[in-house]
């Protein structure tokens, strides 16, 4: 098995299924890194816009100011309403067993 950081660890990763359930793993040619889908509201959900709100910002507050710093974080909206956030990282910086943690802790 590979370093974490090296393509060795990209194919442990798919390998073992430590990926985002919906997002993609990159490879520069010197480092991995991820993108990940956070879905805060489903199509077909009528939860009270609060609702949605409060959980994503339980979700994004989670995160800590070092991986705020090294990520980019798209929160896309649809009718003033925060539907997803889009988390792109190195996985050295932020991994996917990170990430899944965030989301278990907002609930999503």
């Amino acid at each position: 098995m590979g370093d974490k950081d090296d393509f060795e660890g990209l194919l442990a990763r798919i390998r073992d299924a430590e990926h985002p359930h919906y997002g993609s793993l990159c490879w520069n040619g010197k480092s991995r890194s991820l993108t990940e889908t956070v879905l805060f509201k489903e199509d077909g959900n009528h939860e009270p816009d609060r609702v949605i709100r409060d959980r994503a910002v339980r979700y994004l507050a989670g995160l800590t100011p070092k991986e705020r710093e090294a990520a980019d974080i798209v929160v896309v909206l649809r009718e003033g309403s925060p539907v997803r956030a889009e988390i792109r990282a190195e996985t050295s910086e932020l991994s996917p067993a990170r990430l899944r943690e965030l989301r278990e802790r907002a609930g999503l």
